[in-house]
């Protein structure tokens, strides 16, 4: 890395951007310890898309984290009945649990028949 005043980033613009052209990354010193970093837009689509992927990266962990955590409870929660889960917790209300873990819990065990919004047949007289 180069380091240079600010004055003769001025002076020699063309020569200080050849250099960073041919991949030298170049620090620009000013006062009060308020430094420049300049380097070539590949050098910055570079460092752009390595921060991406860093990002990527922890959302991917943290997502992966709050899925163990709901397996966790759904296996601790559904050896017995659906209902009696519910019991369980109503009951217990010292029990504190994260409404994030509960999301989709019963997945898959609750259904509704096809005929639901169908009037019923004891009904029919009073329509």
């Amino acid at each position: 890395m180069i380091v240079l005043k600010t004055v003769d980033l001025r002076n020699d613009f063309k020569k200080v951007s050849d250099l960073v052209m041919s991949g030298e990354k170049v620090l620009i010193s000013r006062p009060r310890n308020e430094n420049l970093v300049v380097l070539s837009e590949q050098e910055y689509r570079k460092l752009e898309e390595s921060n991406q992927n860093t990002k990527y990266n922890e959302s991917l962990n943290n997502y992966s984290l709050q899925v163990a955590e709901t397996e966790s409870f759904y296996n601790t929660h559904t050896k017995t009945k659906i209902s009696d889960n519910i019991s369980d917790i109503s009951k217990n209300n010292e029990t504190k649990i994260p409404l994030a873990l509960l999301k989709g819990i019963f997945k898959g065990q609750i259904w509704m028949s096809d005929d639901f919004d169908e009037p019923l047949e004891e009904m029919e007289e009073y329509m």
